[in-house]
């Protein structure tokens, strides 16, 4: 009888157990308890290296001269520690070479960092931002109650471009708390 109550009772709080935790590789956005970057962190465009850009054909969307909207991405990243077998002292033989050691991802993202993004130059649709209808951010149009980053670390905002007979090219200043600021060319051509 007590094998019986001992596995009803495990099996009562795994239950309970289960029932908390969050889907698994879900990124979830809560942006209530966000705090700016700390000094040391930095702010990375994804899928692409500091020198280059996006560059999209300008398909408008139907009856009007505004491109479909854009997702950027982007990280607020602040250096990793090292591994444990980067910093023991002993023999090393046996591990990676330095130019493999060189090569592994040495940031890591952080959840829940707010960020503030503008237009600095180029044309944007005539949509006002949902949250502030200022100039400057003019053509994003995700609200600023999510700007922050996911639980996943990234930052996203949707921005819709003019589209010109001649190219666009839309420059956009992200900004964080201590974080150096970041800035991303999109070139939109006819």
């Amino acid at each position: 009888m007590s094998r019986y109550i001992a596995l009803l009772l495990f099996s009562f709080f795994l239950l309970q157990c289960s029932a908390a935790v969050d889907s698994p590789g879900v990124c979830k956005l809560d942006c209530a308890s966000a705090i700016p970057a700390a000094t040391g962190t930095t702010i990375r465009f994804m899928g692409f290296s500091d020198n280059e850009k996006l560059s999209v054909g300008c398909e408008k969307t139907a009856g009007s001269n505004y491109y479909a909207a854009i997702p950027i991405h982007f990280s607020i990243e602040k250096p990793a520690n090292k591994l444990p077998a980067e910093s023991i002292p002993g023999d090393k033989d046996n591990l990676p070479t330095t130019d493999v050691m060189s090569t592994r991802d040495t940031t890591t993202a952080l959840a829940g960092v707010s960020f503030d993004i503008s237009v600095l130059a180029g044309a944007m649709a005539n949509k006002k931002n949902p949250s502030n209808p200022a100039d400057q951010y003019k053509g994003i149009i995700t609200s600023q109650d999510k700007w922050c980053t996911d639980s996943c670390g990234v930052g996203f905002v949707e921005i819709v471009p003019h589209c010109e007979a001649d190219v666009n090219d839309i420059w956009l200043l992200v900004r964080s708390g201590a974080a150096s600021a970041a800035k991303f060319n999109i070139t939109v051509n006819p």
